[in-house]
């Protein structure tokens, strides 16, 4: 075989592993976009989750204040005994509240939820 056989002999199996290579590498971003699509589909439906569970806290809140309004001597409002961190006097109603949000985080697997909240 002729030295210039053997060239293009090797050029034709640099270029074929190139060829290879820019496949490979086009198939691994194709993948890459569809990860990409998947992840922003997932962060665009947990966004809409937590700007739901929001409007319904804005709703709870309405709530809250509107008994606190029209029951200002309700029993739920009178001081537990217990205080936050700052000195203040939690109300029953914040006491049954902490229950509440304990159980509900232990339950789905948060370790000590109480400090997920305001003490």
């Amino acid at each position: 075989m002729s030295d210039a056989m053997i060239v293009g002999v090797a050029m034709n199996q640099a270029l074929l592993a190139a060829e290879e290579s820019r496949d490979a590498w086009k198939a691994h971003a194709k993948k890459t976009e569809v990860n990409r699509d998947e992840w922003k589909a997932l962060a665009k439906k947990t966004a809409n989750g937590i700007n739901e569970r929001d409007m319904v806290i804005a709703g709870m809140n309405a709530i809250i204040d509107a008994f606190k309004e029209m029951h200002p001597n309700s029993p739920l409002l009178n001081g537990s005994g217990f205080q936050y961190q700052d000195g203040t006097e939690k109300t029953i109603a914040r006491i049954k509240y902490e229950k509440s949000f304990d159980e509900k985080g232990r339950e789905i697997g948060i370790e000590n939820p109480e400090k997920h909240r305001t003490n």
